[in-house]
């Protein structure tokens, strides 16, 4: 089973999301669905998997839709169509709760804009995640020390 499998995922800006979604189904191309619907496609269809332990990199030009992608994997953004599933569970009817257990325990995102939180040092940085988890205290130094090792 892949960790995430995206199945078709289409995300579409604009007030007219619907038409351009008919239109790309159509195969009509995204500057003409730019023109007639007023709206932006930024997936078009995508479709992919990611296995356990693989290491997958996504390239673009910038505004190619590479960070729309990120976050519909997460569901920042809602995709116009398709699913999400991350280890065999479809993402998109999970609840809020759900949702903030799924991203404290399956999935997480850097932003390309990250700061550290100021008031901490390295080893405290580190450990806000595993608090935000709900990772006990003993563990927490075991795998600040694995992970500044690692590093």
């Amino acid at each position: 089973m892949s960790r995430i499998n995206l199945d078709c995922i289409t995300k579409i800006f604009g007030p007219q999301e619907q038409e351009a979604l008919a239109l790309i189904r159509e195969g009509v191309s995204i500057p003409e669905i730019r023109i007639k619907c007023e709206a932006v496609p930024a997936l078009a269809q995508i479709s992919l998997a990611i296995e356990p332990g693989e290491v997958f990199v996504i390239m673009g030009l910038s505004g190619s839709g590479k960070s729309t992608l990120l976050r519909v994997i997460n569901r920042l953004v809602e995709p116009t169509s398709g699913s999400v599933f991350i280890d065999g569970v479809d993402i998109g009817p999970l609840s809020a709760t759900d949702l903030r257990v799924l991203r404290q325990q399956r999935l997480s995102m850097v932003f390309q804009g990250f700061g550290l939180l100021p008031h901490r040092n390295v080893h405290d940085n580190i450990k806000f995640g595993l608090e935000i988890q709900g990772q006990i205290q003993g563990q927490q130094i075991e795998e600040i020390d694995a992970w500044i090792s690692r590093v």
